[in-house]
């Protein structure tokens, strides 16, 4: 389908001039920062790299790869994976509690046939906490560093709370709220 119609004055937004001034920005918009504040978008360019980073730890490697769960398999649905992943994302930061328990029940019947055999080289199950701990963590973890990266550094008041809203990256499936580092410091440890 071809485009008839010209557009006679620039769309600022879309033909903005390359030789352009930079736009003025502010530090902050006029409201607090929060876990959904950039991290929940800027994270989608972490994709690739927070895969590499929770497939790391072996027992998450070898779930991934001995999945019995065909319909959400990277490999062989790279674009449904993302999907849920990227849904995944937004219903942790931004979701009801409806909408978190609804979406636990169906990753559950997922996770429930994910496990090793007795030919597995590692042993996994995908309801192991200290898995599910990892890959919260690396969540948060590579949320963080694009957020770092295209937006700025987190300081003080703001870094903390955005710690302690990401906690919901671990704990929207089953980690228990203790599990997750009481600080960014014991994170980091």
């Amino acid at each position: 389908m071809a485009i008839q119609q010209t557009v006679h004055r620039p769309i600022p937004h879309v033909e903005r001039a390359i030789a352009g001034p930079p736009r003025p920005q502010s530090s902050r918009r006029g409201r607090a920062l929060g876990i959904d504040e950039g991290l929940l978008g800027v994270a989608l360019l972490a994709g690739p790299a927070n895969v590499i980073m929770q497939l790391a730890r072996a027992g998450v490697g070898y779930g991934v790869l001995e999945s019995r769960v065909d319909s959400g398999r990277v490999d062989l649905h790279p674009i449904k994976r993302a999907r849920t992943t990227f849904t995944y994302l937004a219903v942790a930061t931004a979701g009801s509690d409806a909408q978190k328990e609804a979406f636990r029940r169906a990753v559950n019947r997922a996770h429930a046939q994910v496990y090793s055999t007795s030919e597995s080289p590692v042993q996994y199950n995908a309801f192991d906490l200290d898995l599910q701990l990892w890959v919260g963590a690396c969540l948060y973890k590579g949320g963080v560093d694009i957020y770092r990266l295209f937006i700025g550094e987190l300081d003080g008041e703001d870094a903390d709370r955005h710690y302690r809203e990401g906690m919901a990256l671990a704990t929207t499936l089953q980690l228990p709220p203790e599990m997750w580092p009481a600080d960014r410091a014991a994170f980091d440890r």
